[in-house]
């Protein structure tokens, strides 16, 4: 076995260059050497002008069962549908007729109805009762409740009763028309609902 004598040289730089030549030499490089990559058409505007839409929507949501509305139909000719409605119901927001800009169709059967304004859509889901089922028959909505906690009470209530509940009324000043259902606030008590 021939063994070979050890060498103990560091390199030698043949031409030494410091760090900030280096730097130097990168600014000055032409900025028309570097590749450009222009942005895919396909992208370009799409979230600006999704996002147009995005804030004056409202979400009508159907009763789980409920049979679903335009659902053979195109969005387009959904809202066409609507803003016929609307315009036959003379729906106006601050004298301007109101209109549906765009129109979602959820697979649960649920609709997004896109508008020109926060006030348009406030609208439209304040009347979606007065409108909807013109719309299509299937589009059958409830109208909104609220629930209002009654504070002149009598000693003694049965809310099945019509008398009592008509008397309950009149003292709180409550319109009966305005009235979806009378219940008691919690659960009654099974063995005698006079302690509830």
């Amino acid at each position: 076995m021939v063994s070979l004598p050890l060498i103990n040289h560091p390199p030698q730089a043949t031409n030494p260059i410091s760090f900030a030549e280096i730097a130097t030499r990168a600014g000055n490089m032409k900025k028309s050497t570097l590749p450009k990559c222009p942005p895919p058409a396909i992208f370009q505007n799409q979230p600006q002008e999704f996002n147009r839409f995005k804030k004056y929507h409202i979400v009508i949501r159907l009763k789980y069962g409920a049979p679903k509305p335009f659902e053979k139909v195109s969005s387009q000719e959904a809202c066409n549908t609507i803003n016929k409605v609307l315009m036959e119901i003379n729906a106006t927001c601050k004298n301007t007729p109101i209109r549906i800009r765009a129109f979602t169709h959820y697979p649960s059967g649920d609709i997004r109805l896109y508008t020109r304004s926060r006030m348009e859509a406030r609208w439209l889901i304040e009347n979606r009762a007065s409108w909807t089922y013109k719309a299509d028959l299937l589009f059958v909505t409830s109208p909104p409740t609220f629930p209002i906690i009654v504070h002149s009470f009598p000693t003694y209530v049965d809310v099945d009763d019509k008398i009592c509940r008509n008397a309950l009324l009149q003292q709180n000043e409550i319109n009966k028309k305005h009235v979806d259902r009378i219940q008691w606030l919690g659960h009654p008590k099974e063995e005698n609902p006079m302690d509830h």
